[in-house]
């Protein structure tokens, strides 16, 4: 959370890890859950999980997932328990150059 992150509008195949914490700093438990990148406004993103208990999801990118101009979004993970109450992460950066 909180960090920006840079990638070429047109690489594919980068995989973008992140880690979901609490207000607290602690992860935040992913068992059940699912994951949605929501940048700028983009439709939402599917992550996968890779470590739900450590809080870290990932995103493999394809071409022009973010578009294909240089671009700085606002970005947030929204994190979707089984029971349905829906969490955002803190607001970070996609930072898109071409």
């Amino acid at each position: 959370d909180g960090d920006a992150v840079n990638i070429n509008a047109l690489d594919v195949g980068v995989v973008l890890d992140f880690t979901v914490n609490k207000p607290d700093a602690t992860p935040y438990d992913l068992t059940g859950a699912t994951v949605d990148l929501l940048a700028g406004s983009l439709a939402a993103k599917s992550c996968t999980i890779t470590g739900a208990a450590a809080g870290t999801c990932r995103l493999t990118t394809i071409a022009a997932e973010f578009g294909t101009a240089s671009a700085t979004l606002s970005a947030r993970l929204r994190v979707t328990s089984a029971g349905g109450s829906i969490y955002h992460s803190s607001a970070f950066q996609i930072v898109v150059v071409t």
